[in-house]
């Protein structure tokens, strides 16, 4: 029996009925979905459920990075730097020592603009590094602790962490924040500007995007609180230290305008993207390209399911930017808890069914 396409009141129904029951399953606090289809029947869909709105301003955390990867691309087509370029170069010289030891040897002159945007440098990821066995950043964020750090706290962290392999010398690649954090560094020095300014120039202005800032004032209560388990995270001073690379704040309307953009070449030329779309496995069904993620579910229930593969980024807040191209669709905004890494792939791959 041939089943008749579902009505655009019918769809909405559904997604807001998906919505919830993934928000009762989970048993989550709140959470916002933001969708746009461009496919043969197009879509454009909002909904949020338990304490947000749809129109919440949330912080992006690691979604921010695909906003650093759009400005040291749109750098490289401006013939600011060439991804080979040594990071050195773009460093005070004090900042670029010691920051990868590997067997004995200071590498970090071995280290290039495209290994940071692809997680193939090998640096240790500062936030989860536990100095002399002290709790991470990650640990202490996690405890309801609320504290700020500086640059120099960070490099000493960077210096002090263990690397996963020499410079570009790896078939994995190996997650690290301190990658961004660099690139962040260096964008200042190649567009001879701060990182927030030039933010506005490449991306914010330009797109329009009036709700995406970035968090410098800890006493700003504009972004929602976000949770770990069922405890209400009040972080404000740590949320604040990230800057731009990290500690940036917007809505899911914003994010999808500026995911859009990202994937339909407005930010950088198109043609990047065969580049960008070389991956690395990491491990967990996550790939790294340049300046991109991608997410494969895997396992034996993944694969008699075949979900299909996720472009973009998630957050350890909840925040979520990703593209199913299987179904030309995008998908914005966040789950708001931190508990689980996989929890925004989870509601995607939920949502994706419902999609025609």
């Amino acid at each position: 029996m041939e089943h008749l396409p579902l009505t655009t009141k019918e769809l909405h129904l559904n997604l807001e009925k998906c919505l919830r029951g993934f928000l009762e399953g989970k048993q989550l606090k709140g959470a916002i979905l933001h969708i746009h289809g461009d496919g043969s029947e197009p879509i454009d869909w909002k909904g949020a459920v338990g304490n947000l709105e749809t129109t919440s301003p949330y912080f992006l955390s690691e979604v921010s990075f695909m906003h650093v990867a759009a400005m040291t691309l749109k750098l490289r087509a401006r013939g600011k730097w060439k991804l080979a370029d040594k990071i050195i170069r773009y460093l005070p010289e004090e900042d670029g020592k010691n920051l990868l030891v590997w067997r004995n040897k200071d590498l970090s002159t071995h280290i290039e603009i495209g290994h940071l945007l692809s997680h193939r440098s090998g640096l240790g990821d500062f936030f989860t590094h536990k100095k002399d066995n002290h709790p991470s950043f990650l640990d202490r964020l996690e405890e309801n602790t609320d504290f700020s750090w500086n640059q120099q706290a960070t490099h000493e962290l960077i210096r002090s962490s263990d690397a996963a392999f020499a410079p570009g010398n790896s078939k994995k690649a190996f997650f690290s924040r301190s990658n961004y954090y660099l690139l962040g560094l260096a964008i200042e020095h190649a567009g001879n500007k701060t990182l927030e300014s030039l933010l506005k120039e490449f991306q914010l202005r330009p797109l329009g995007l009036n709700q995406t800032y970035t968090y410098d004032n800890p006493t700003d209560r504009t972004p929602v609180a976000f949770y770990y388990k069922d405890t209400r995270l009040s972080a404000p001073n740590f949320m604040q230290s990230f800057g731009p690379v990290g500690g940036m704040v917007s809505t899911a309307k914003d994010s999808m305008a500026f995911l859009r953009a990202f994937f339909h070449g407005s930010l950088f030329p198109a043609e990047y993207f065969t580049e960008m779309e070389t991956w690395l496995p990491a491990g967990n069904g996550q790939f790294y390209g340049l300046g991109l993620g991608k997410y494969e579910p895997h396992g034996l229930p993944a694969f008699f399911s075949k979900q299909p593969a996720l472009l973009g980024m998630t957050g350890f807040s909840g925040a979520f930017a990703l593209y199913v191209p299987e179904k030309k669709a995008y998908f914005t905004g966040t789950v708001n808890q931190m508990d689980d890494p996989h929890l925004a792939y989870k509601l995607v791959h939920k949502v994706s069914k419902v999609l025609p």
